[in-house]
């Protein structure tokens, strides 16, 4: 296992806007990062969005994921999908880099759904920071982007998921005001039983 990363990848969880909008610090990154497509948010962290070329560091920061959650036989994603379903006629998912030192620092992997009772959502699939970084304030400028950008593309509900012992992980978005959900049960459909 490689110690290198810290995950902050979360049982299923929603953030219900309502926990949005109060705050000056929501409002300025809302107005900030749809101006921008690199963003310093102090302390010498720069948030930006993925380009292709990123796809490789993306699926190595995916791989190092799969092994901090002991599930590296699962990753079959290769950079030419990544490559195709992002940057595509219809992007499928959307990646923030954040940066400290001319280094990447970390990520977050996010794309749009619709929800029957709730509208518009935005689905964060993973939060990565690396071990160098943390406690730099990493993880939280990549969640703070995501409620802006929620915020700002009016949707309804942030929704994401967290291994449910990854303690350090769940206190992060307990801190958030992050509600979980214990009453749903997370279901998929592999594709040989497709």
């Amino acid at each position: 296992m490689n110690d290198d990363v810290e995950i902050l990848d979360f049982p299923f969880c929603s953030f219900n806007i309502q926990h949005l909008k109060s705050g000056v610090q929501h409002q300025f990154f809302t107005h900030i990062f749809a101006r921008s497509d690199y963003i310093n948010l102090g302390m010498g962290v720069y948030i930006r969005k993925a380009v292709k070329k990123d796809m490789v560091s993306v699926l190595d920061l995916i791989t190092e994921l799969a092994i901090y959650e002991k599930q590296e036989e699962q990753v079959q994603t290769t950079v030419p999908d990544l490559e195709r379903d992002a940057f595509g006629k219809n992007p499928l998912f959307h990646v923030l880099l954040a940066e400290k030192e001319g280094e990447l620092a970390g990520m977050v992997f996010y794309y749009y759904g619709y929800s029957t009772w709730k509208g518009k959502m935005l689905y964060i699939d993973d939060i990565v920071v690396t071990e160098r970084f943390r406690r730099f304030g990493v993880g939280q400028a990549l969640f703070d982007y995501m409620r802006g950008e929620a915020r700002r593309e009016s949707a309804n509900q942030i929704r994401f998921h967290v291994l449910n012992w990854n303690e350090p992980a769940v206190k992060f978005y307990k801190k958030n005001g992050v509600g979980f959900d214990d009453e749903w049960i997370q279901c998929k459909l592999e594709k040989e039983n497709i």
